[in-house]
């Protein structure tokens, strides 16, 4: 019987639309991340600008590096982007080590650099989860340089390029970093990955001929590539792509400037609704949600936004920072609503900051009242 009545609560749950509350309007609580890095690494006399954030997963845990005198050391923060834990290189047999990505899980994808010099180093990643057991050795990548950043999903398929900035190819693995499938270019030049999707499928840009580039999505298990063409211009990316393949990117208009824009796995880009965003508009992430995140030009500056593909609930992206409210320009959204972006706090260069998102009061409201509705449901069920 109590089996019967859970069993109620969740389907009328999702009929309602209350099984998950990552649809519902958000307010954001912001977090800063380098302001930990400035208690934690205060006694081995390394500043937070010395610290790049790589990205986050679903539960808000944070992934990035931390320069050191002899190299690189790699961190992960808590749920929520609280706490600050280090992930020593010398624990996994290395000199020093690089973060490179993290999955929806919390897995974790690092590169232990076989040289302490160089801008593109020979690397031999690994994975381990987020407790930092479960070492696992990605042989497959061994010695390739990795001039873009990498992407792993919960498969523990990973994307990205090799080669160098001028001149890089593209590639996604097999389950478990097994394997690897090339993904062939548009034409000659750069190929970079920018986002991969729990199914496999990439995005990112390739050139058509050198330095004028296309926004592209391949197929699942980087099977095929798609040019998703431009918005009249000559040029576009796409920088992020969810798991119902919508990609999100930017592309040049006929009349030179920039815009967001929306498409589908199989094409048809059509630009974002940014208000005011008539000169420069880039959507940089999608989550599951729908939710798009990105950077358009307000009043001369770069200003965050979030919204939606209809841009019905566009919004200013803001952080209340010691010298005032500053635009927060995100790079990255996961599936609860969270973002991470970079802000302008008064420091000699850019804060990252993560923003929590917390449901307000008007959607913990009806989320109450639709579980006193699902209750009333699954009390009348067992009655009768």
């Amino acid at each position: 019987m109590k089996a019967k009545i859970l069993s109620l609560l969740t389907v009328a749950a999702a009929a309602l639309g209350l099984s998950d509350m990552a649809g519902a309007a958000y307010a954001y609580k912001a977090i800063s991340i380098y302001e930990q890095f400035d208690a934690k690494l205060a006694p081995y006399q390394v500043n937070s600008n010395l610290v790049k954030v790589n990205g986050f997963d679903d539960q808000g845990r944070v992934l990035g590096r931390y320069g050191t005198s002899s190299g690189a050391e790699a961190f992960i923060t808590g749920a929520g982007g609280v706490g600050v834990q280090f992930v020593y290189a010398s624990n996994y047999g290395a000199n020093f080590m690089s973060s490179a990505a993290i999955n929806s899980s919390g897995q974790i994808l690092l590169t232990q650099p076989s040289r302490t010099y160089g801008p593109y180093n020979d690397n031999t990643p690994i994975v381990i989860g987020p407790d930092g057991g479960g070492l696992r050795t990605l042989s497959d990548l061994a010695g390739l340089n990795f001039p873009n950043t990498l992407f792993m999903n919960d498969k523990g398929q990973v994307a990205g390029s090799q080669g160098s900035e001028e001149s890089s190819s593209a590639f996604v693995t097999g389950a478990n970093g097994a394997g690897i499938v090339p993904i062939a270019g548009l034409g000659t030049g750069r190929t970079q990955i920018n986002g991969l999707n729990q199914l496999g499928q990439a995005v990112g840009f390739s050139d058509i001929v050198p330095w004028q580039q296309h926004a592209f999505v391949t197929g699942v298990n980087g099977s095929g590539i798609t040019d998703l063409g431009t918005l009249g211009g000559d040029q576009s990316a796409a920088w992020g792509i969810n798991d119902r393949g919508q990609v999100v990117g930017y592309s040049i208009l006929l009349n030179g400037r920039v815009a967001a824009f929306i498409a589908g796995s199989d094409g048809g880009m059509r630009a974002l609704n940014i208000p005011g965003g008539d000169i420069l508009s880039i959507a940089r992430g999608i989550n599951n949600n729908g939710t798009i995140i990105g950077v358009y030009s307000k009043n001369g500056n770069d200003q965050g936004f979030v919204t939606d593909a209809d841009g019905l609930s566009f919004a200013d992206l803001t952080v209340i920072t010691p010298v005032g409210t500053r635009s927060a320009r995100p790079w990255a959204i996961n599936n609860r609503g969270d973002i991470l972006a970079s802000v302008d706090d008064g420091r000699s260069y850019d804060s990252v900051y993560l923003l929590v998102a917390v449901p307000e009061p008007e959607s913990i409201a009806l989320m109450l009242f639709g579980v006193a509705v699902v209750a009333a449901v699954a009390r009348k069920k067992v009655a009768a």
